[in-house]
């Protein structure tokens, strides 16, 4: 044949409808995911995963990879350097533009990566997307419902809001804070439409002295925030009112 791709890892050999699929390690030194379809073989991994397995797999315990073909995926269970054991799913559905999910434990994570190989991302299931080995910072944007007050009966009553309780932890870091009543952004004093709040921990702050023009029957609150390392709603907050009969 003309393969060119020997198996590094046993273990790692399983077949599929595609070929055989194993642990092998390319002239350049290189290790990855070959795939032989009974006349060549081709590193299915490179070049999108090579950061991945340089960076990542135990070298010395390569030995120790496992690898099995289960419905449309191919799973690899590779010792990495950091004492754990990761499970490294290549969704074949659309070969050659595999996709890449991995495991710790029961937890489920996607991968991403640049087309030069030499930065990869991962996606973990609290919904936050990081670079491996890198610090992240993120831009948030909260916006409330529409706030009419604590008790039915008092929904179709005109309020005068006065004082907002909150607790957020951004690390020190400001955040904006846009009030809208009645759907119209509110001013304040000095004609600014934006507070800048901040917090550390679960310190419950108070904003006080709203503008006691700004009248209506609901009240909803905006929070953005542009590269923060730290954000923390605590719940619940208090907004204080005074009815207009």
């Amino acid at each position: 044949t003309f393969s060119s791709h020997g198996i590094t890892a046993p273990h790692s050999v399983d077949l599929s409808w595609m070929g055989v699929f194993g642990v092998s390690t390319a002239e350049n030194g290189d290790i990855g995911v070959s795939l032989f379809n009974g006349q060549s073989s081709e590193l299915i991994t490179s070049p999108r995963l090579d950061q991945l397995f340089k960076s990542d797999l135990d070298v010395a315990k390569i030995a120790d990879c496992c690898g099995r073909v289960g419905g449309k995926y191919y799973f690899l269970l590779y010792p990495s350097v950091d004492g754990t054991e990761i499970i490294l799913a290549i969704d074949l559905r659309r070969h050659p533009d595999d996709r890449v999910g991995y495991w710790t434990d029961l937890y489920g994570h996607s991968i991403d990566v640049d087309k030069q190989s030499s930065k990869f991302f991962l996606g973990g299931s609290d919904g936050y997307v990081r670079t491996r080995g890198g610090v992240e910072e993120v831009n948030v944007v909260v916006e409330t419902h529409d706030f009419m007050g604590k008790e039915l009966e008092i929904c179709n009553d005109v309020k005068t809001w006065k004082e907002i309780k909150y607790a957020i932890d951004t690390a020190g870091a400001l955040v904006t804070l846009q009030i809208y009543i009645d759907d119209v952004l509110m001013k304040w004093p000095d004609g600014t439409t934006e507070k800048l709040i901040s917090g550390s921990g679960e310190t419950v702050q108070s904003l006080r002295n709203l503008p006691t023009n700004w009248k209506g029957y609901k009240i909803r609150l905006l929070l953005t925030g542009v590269v923060l390392s730290t954000f923390t709603l605590y719940s619940p907050w208090k907004l204080d009112f005074d009815v207009i009969v």
